[in-house]
């Protein structure tokens, strides 16, 4: 639950993942107050790689992409 990790948890997961496969992350807008949170590693995830990923629905505390 730290950006540093959630990224290359993603990172990864795109490496192992063909067209179609969706990434959900957990945890992406909680109201915890934190300064290295989920959605920081997020962030730099899609600022890399955000032209090989489309959002495909959000729900409260998840996101989902495709794999392009």
């Amino acid at each position: 639950h730290n950006a540093a990790p959630v990224f290359r948890d993603a990172e990864l997961a795109l490496a192992c993942s063909k067209s179609g496969t969706w990434l959900v992350f957990d945890d992406v807008r909680n109201q915890r107050p934190k300064s290295n949170h989920v959605y920081h590693g997020i962030e730099q995830f899609l600022e890399i790689y955000g032209d090989r990923v489309k959002l495909e629905w959000q729900h409260r505390f998840c996101d989902c992409y495709s794999v392009l």
